[in-house]
């Protein structure tokens, strides 16, 4: 089948660094029983030894009853298999336990979260779960998916239980595990459906980018949306819909927030070795508003990444609740049942100090608030006006217009940075000059010589955390000239 990943970026490498402490892999293929035979000089492998080993995590050789299939996207197979006629197979008690050992050997030595979970052998974890008393390649089936609930890791899962499957469906649970179930609570709570791309939506206290997933396409779709964002308000990126998706797209996506170069620090977490690598691009295309990003317990995987990019980079404030975590790049193998596996690899994803961000990341600012697309927009405007008393008073004559703001704060953990007096064409609504004031309350006089509207932009802090709303205001003033 042919391979799926073709694709340039503008984006370049600058600098890198690396830490590797001694590493080497050392696996005993007694401790799982399973055999390499070497016969007249020639050397005998289970093709599913061989595919973990010897092609890579992201290829797989797939073995059907009349074909070898080399493929690299498991979907690709679902096609293929979907109208194969099962057969019971005359050697399932040998394919139970091998599927059973290799399960093992590869949860041991290439499940990128194996020290995460504290976890010394997977061998224990599948006594615990009665593996020894599986009898046929269904029972094994619904005894995989009990494993998967039991990593309770959203990046791995069985993807095709595989042409041998005859009819058995997943069963759910009635209590999920703790991870898995906040994630499909929430992505019920914010009404998320299945969705890719990105989406911008335009309100008069800023901008909603929906961000529904990263991908090959992210650079695209964004530079066919930026023309429409103005510079003078403020962007809010939000992933609390976004699942993830890839690397790709979201490194392609950071050069339009900063012009300065950023950094992604990885792992490989059973052999501690530690990369950095800086990138940068080639010219200055970030956008110049503020911006700040919304998150959610659906925020996960990639999403999972860019916030905490979003972070590291001091982009912005952070909005929002909890993210789902997911450290790891995915990896997929076949088993010995011809089910497919995929699961978290031995790429994670690390903060600055080279620590998992599996366990998700939390946001600067809490907010409860969940529906609705306005709602984050709504959120901050109450947090200033719970925390502000201000009083705003407007003198024209038709001539000139007098503006005097004078405010106090309610909260010492809330103080105004600066206001903004932004003067806008009525007619056309472009903006036509703006001044800022870094003062706590500010007096000022503009000539009239056109009709205008007024609107005033303040950023607060609020507890440490950057924030811009627009006071509810907006004067509308005719000139006499």
């Amino acid at each position: 089948l042919e391979a799926n990943h073709d694709y340039e970026t503008d984006l370049e490498i600058v600098d890198s660094w690396w830490y590797q402490a001694p590493a080497y892999l050392n696996i005993d293929l007694r401790d799982y029983d399973i055999d390499i035979v070497k016969e007249d000089n020639d050397y005998y492998i289970p093709l599913y030894l061989a595919n973990l080993l010897l092609s890579g995590e992201y290829s797989n050789v797939y073995e059907t009853p009349d074909k070898l299939i080399i493929f690299d996207d498991p979907e690709d197979i679902d096609l293929l298999i979907e109208d194969m006629i099962k057969e019971t197979d005359p050697y399932e008690a040998n394919i139970v336990k091998h599927t059973k050992n290799f399960t093992t050997l590869l949860l041991n030595h290439f499940y990128g979260l194996r020290k995460h979970k504290n976890i010394s052998d997977y061998k224990n974890v599948l006594d615990e779960l009665n593996y020894d008393d599986i009898t046929s390649i269904t029972d094994l089936q619904y005894k995989q998916n009990e494993l998967i609930l039991y990593l309770d890791d959203l990046h791995t899962s069985i993807y095709s239980y595989g042409y041998k499957n005859d009819g058995y469906e997943p069963i759910i649970p009635d209590v999920l595990p703790d991870k898995i179930d906040q994630f499909y609570e929430a992505l019920s709570n914010y009404e998320c459906l299945p969705r890719e791309g990105m989406t911008l939506l335009d309100f008069d206290e800023g901008y909603l980018l929906k961000v529904y997933d990263f991908s090959l396409d992210t650079k695209t779709l964004f530079e066919e949306l930026k023309s429409e964002i103005n510079p003078y308000k403020p962007l809010y990126i939000d992933l609390r819909c976004n699942t993830g998706g890839m690397l790709t797209g979201v490194l392609d996506l950071f050069p339009y927030l900063t012009n300065d170069t950023f950094t992604l620090h990885t792992k490989t977490p059973l052999s501690n070795i530690r990369i950095s690598r800086v990138y940068d691009y080639p010219e200055d295309i970030a956008l110049s508003n503020d911006i700040y990003l919304l998150t959610s317990e659906v925020t996960f995987s990639a999403a999972n990444l860019f916030t905490s990019l979003f972070r590291q980079e001091e982009i912005g404030t952070i909005i929002g609740t909890d993210t789902s975590g997911g450290a790891c790049a995915i990896a997929f193998t076949v088993l010995p049942d011809s089910s497919i596996l995929i699961y978290s690899s031995h790429f994670a994803m690390t903060d600055a100090s080279y620590q998992l961000i599996e366990d998700g990341l939390s946001p600067d600012i809490y907010t409860v608030e969940a529906y609705g697309l306005k709602d984050p927009l709504e959120f901050i405007e109450a947090l200033f006006n719970d925390n502000f008393d201000y009083q705003l008073t407007d003198t024209h004559d038709g001539l000139s217009i007098e503006l005097q703001l004078d405010y106090i704060s309610n909260n010492p953990s809330v103080s105004v940075n600066s206001y903004t007096v932004q003067l806008f064409d009525p007619t056309t609504n472009l903006l036509l000059s703006e001044d800022t004031y870094n003062t706590n309350s500010f007096n000022t006089v503009y000539n009239l010589n056109r009709e205008l509207n007024i609107k005033i932009q303040v950023n607060f802090a609020y507890n440490g955390h950057e924030l811009t709303i627009y006071l509810q205001e907006e004067i509308t003033v005719r000139s006499n000239n």
